[in-house]
């Protein structure tokens, strides 16, 4: 984001009417709103030093009849230090790296005719730009700055010392090692020419010429040995540290409200890991006079979780602590996945994972595995294969309100003794094919097994791609399950059975480069036997148009629907309706912008329909703006009951910026 380099004033002056009547009342309900801003914000000396900003309001809101009016002002003031400073050239100027950034201060206030709100708080960054080096140079531990340049050599780099010493001590052994291997090279002639000469030339020549070879073998092997890098061992960096407090007073004559939230993060991370650390705390406190009850709330929160890739595995966990009010919970969840290629047409992902939590005398574990295989059986038919499985064991020792669920999902309160395990298993198949020219064919099914159902179904789908401008999709859906359900007062086993039937057609066309049309047809079949057997179907048939062109913008669209239900309890009972709607816009001038509406919807079983009729009015010259609207809805009930309902909005606003410096 881009710092402000100059400080402006801005500002906005608005006025807002409303007015609402029907036609059974006799007198209006109007408001007049008068709003007022105006701030100041810009750089302190550089942005990346300081950012201010102060900002005023001033709303007042009149209405009428009765004459009452409700006025609030306000204020709010925001001070961030230290902006985008990460990378600081000058050496001089580090030290400002080792700095809390960035830190950001806001202060609020707002105050009406019965409250006070008060909110200010602070939000800052720090991170050291250090890193911990373990085992490495000898030490177990070792602090380093990420600006520190090691001394090392790359690899086959030769060491600057034995290069010195070799052209100070050894010249005249050079040039006898370069004459006497040439030498050795031509003698030995055709057998060993080749690999005396090329292999140890200068070793030959020195063990032929001189009486320090040693000392110069020792030398020619130090000059090729690689350098041990000063980064052996393993490095850990500086985490960044994220920490937040925001405190809120909501002041009444009646109530005092006041909350506090506090957060504070650890977060450090690289290509193959990732660790967070986020402790977190909220309290409230509220006291109050007659109706109003004085409560207090405090809650802590501390979540780890860390993310692996250690070769081609995955590993997630997350660790959760939560105290309310003394009441604790506590979860940690893992779960580890691999990708097994086995072969260039074939993906095997295989994953475990484990959920465990503890919550006021509530234990549950779970244990869940899954795997997928995703294979290209020919050039045109692709396949997926998925199994997955899990187990879940709930035990309470105590009979009382008790946190209870699994931990994927939302708790809730429960007022029973629960000892009881599950599992569940289901496998699915799932197939594509893209053999026909101009579809695509796809299906699948899928079976599964708990300790007290059994659910099943499958799919078929296909889509058209032989034609650009019309494409045509369709789908039909199968879903059964078998239940078994005992009854603790009576004594007995029940089985139920529901199914489901679904088709969708959906077609879409391009008419022109202007003119889309759509349609949309869905049916639905299902039955269920858990007590009264109940069936039920419904049809749905959508259809619409889109048009623009220049200025001009046309929606249409219309639908119909249908639904009965079967009941060996309540009967038959059947509805229908159906519905219209239609939107046009267009840009009258550059600055003017008008845009229309019209809906109707109609139940022909209860006799009802309502009609809605929106239309809005734009125009804006420079910083002065202009929006008018109007609104009206029409009900008409049964025996004759009618009622219109109209809305007017008008607003004129002025904004205006302007540079001080």
């Amino acid at each position: 984001m881009a710092l402000p380099k100059r400080i402006a004033l801005t500002g906005i002056i608005s006025i807002e009417y409303e007015r609402r009547w029907t036609d059974a009342e006799d007198e209006p309900q109007a408001s007049l709103t008068e709003n007022v801003e105006l701030g100041v914000a810009g750089p302190i000396v550089d942005p990346r030093l300081a950012i201010f900003g102060v900002r005023g309001m001033f709303v007042n809101r009149s209405y009428e009849p009765g004459g009452d009016s409700h006025k609030m002002a306000g204020f709010d003031v925001s001070l961030n230090l230290l902006n985008q400073i990460n990378n600081v050239k000058n050496p001089g100027y580090r030290w400002m790296l080792y700095m809390p950034r960035p830190i950001k201060l806001h202060y609020s206030m707002y105050t009406g005719a019965d409250f006070t709100y008060t909110n200010y708080g602070i939000s800052m960054g720090y991170y050291l730009p250090v890193y911990f080096k373990f085992f490495s140079e000898g030490r177990f531990v070792d602090v380093k700055s990420i600006y520190e340049v090691p001394s090392r050599n790359k690899y086959g780099q030769q060491q600057q010392d034995n290069n010195n010493n070799n052209n100070n001590n050894n010249n005249n052994n050079n040039n006898n090692s370069n004459g006497n291997g040439n030498g050795n090279g031509n003698g030995n002639g055709n057998g060993n020419g080749n690999g005396n000469g090329n292999g140890n030339g200068n070793g030959n020549g020195n063990g032929n010429g001189n009486d320090d070879d040693d000392n110069n073998v020792n030398q020619n092997n130090q000059r090729n040995q690689q350098i041990k890098r000063p980064y052996a061992g393993f490095n850990i960096p500086f985490p960044y540290i994220n920490f937040d407090y925001d405190k809120y007073i909501y002041d009444t004559p009646k109530a005092r409200v006041e909350s506090s939230l506090l957060d504070l993060r650890f977060r450090m991370g690289g290509a193959k890991y990732q660790y967070t650390l986020d402790y977190s705390r909220y309290a409230s406190d509220s006291t109050g006079t007659g109706s109003e009850a004085s409560s207090s709330e405090k809650t802590d929160k501390v979540v780890l979780e860390t993310h692996n890739e250690v070769k081609l595995v995955i590993i997630d966990n997350r660790a959760e602590y939560v105290t309310t009010n003394g009441v604790s919970e506590f979860r940690i969840s893992s779960k580890a996945a691999r990708d097994f290629r086995k072969s260039a047409d074939t993906l095997i992902t295989a994953s475990i994972g484990i959920d465990y939590l503890n919550a006021d005398d509530v234990t549950s574990y779970m244990t869940r595995a899954a795997g997928v295989m995703s294979s290209v059986i020919t050039p045109a038919l692709y396949s997926s294969t998925s199994l997955t499985a899990s187990y879940n064991k709930i035990d309470s020792t105590a009979s009382s309100s008790l946190r209870s669920g699994s931990l994927f999902g939302d708790s809730s309160m429960r007022s029973q003794t629960l000892v009881s395990d599950s599992y569940q298993l289901s496998i699915s198949q799932n197939l594509r094919y893209i053999g026909i020219k101009g579809l695509v064919l796809s299906g699948g099914v899928y079976v599964g097994v708990s300790d007290d159902s059994t659910p099943y179904g499958l799919s078929l789908a296909f889509s058209t791609t032989r034609w650009s401008r019309f494409v045509i999709n369709g789908e039909y859906a199968y879903n059964a399950e078998s239940s078994t359900w005992s009854d603790s007062v009576n004594g007995t086993t029940e089985k139920t059975t529901s199914q489901g039937h679904r088709l969708s057609l959906n077609a879409v066309g391009t008419i022109s480069s202007h003119w889309t049309v759509n349609a949309l047809y869905t049916h639905s079949l299902s039955t269920d036997n858990a007590g009264d057997t109940t069936r039920q179907t419904g049809d749905t048939l959508t259809v619409g148009s889109n048009w623009t062109y220049n200025r001009h913008s046309l929606n249409v669209n219309a639908s119909v629907s249908r639904m009965e239900r079967k009941s060996d309890s309540t009967g038959s009972s059947k509805s229908q309706s159906y519905g219209f709607h239609a939107y046009y816009g267009i840009s009258l001038l550059r600055n003017l912008a008008f845009s229309i509406g019209v809906s109707y919807n109609r139940d022909i079983t209860s006799d009802t329909s309502g009609t809605k009729l929106f239309s809005s009015l734009n125009w804006w010259y420079r910083e002065l703006m202009f929006r008018g609207e109007y609104e009206m809805k029409k009900t008409d009930e049964a025996d004759n009951m009618k009622r219109t309902d109209h809305r007017l909005f008008l607003k004129v606003s002025r904004q205006f910026r302007t540079f001080l410096r």
